[in-house]
């Protein structure tokens, strides 16, 4: 069983996570919805549930999804660098010098 730490939903049985924007320097920022995603052809047909977050065509990716798009500059959410109000701050889980020792 894999729950989100978002919207507390089992991710792949739930339709869609309820997280439906996120903030970006004051503005809102809508998150893009399984399928619609520029570029991305989940194997031809959007008739099926993401292979990752388990979230329903035209549903929302739950939050960490490998496979979830960033609304700002379109890459790999987890990994594109954008920075949204809701992240933790830069420091919070994060041991910068762990990698020098």
């Amino acid at each position: 069983m894999a729950v989100c730490t978002w919207c507390d939903h089992e991710m792949t049985k739930a339709a869609s996570c309820s997280v439906e924007t996120l903030h970006r320097g004051g503005t809102t920022v809508t998150m893009l919805r399984w399928g619609t995603e520029r570029g991305w052809h989940p194997g031809g047909t959007t008739s099926r549930r993401c292979g990752d977050c388990g979230v329903a065509p035209g549903g929302l990716h739950h939050l960490g999804c490998d496979v979830q798009r960033c609304p700002v500059c379109g890459c790999q959410m987890i990994s594109c660098g954008c920075r949204f109000g809701e992240d933790p701050a830069e420091d919070e889980g994060w041991d910068d010098d762990a990698s020098t020792s």
